[in-house]
């Protein structure tokens, strides 16, 4: 299977650091590893922070997606920003 996928710059990063240390041979190698990783080592069921976000939406503590939180989000997004506030890559993508 052929799959194209464009790589935000910090991922091809690591990717080519991987090669240039000698870990992988190739980049589907490096990326073939990190989804084994995820499979393998990933339990959701253990996932302090994601359960505690399941038991709130149980309790039906959720907040309705709308436009006027969109708007609240940017316009917060848009004042760490000018304020110089570093965003996390997870954030970014």
């Amino acid at each position: 299977m052929v799959l194209t996928i464009t790589l935000p710059e910090h991922v091809q990063s690591y990717i080519d650091q991987q090669i240039a240390d000698g870990r992988f041979e190739t980049e589907t190698a490096v990326i073939i590893d990190v989804f084994e990783q995820v499979i393998t080592d990933y339990r959701w069921e253990e996932d302090e922070d994601l359960l505690e976000v399941i038991a709130a939406v149980d309790r039906g503590e959720v907040v309705p997606w709308t436009d006027d939180l969109l708007d609240r989000l940017s316009e917060q997004a848009r004042e760490n920003s000018r304020r110089g506030h570093k965003v996390s890559d997870d954030i970014k993508y």
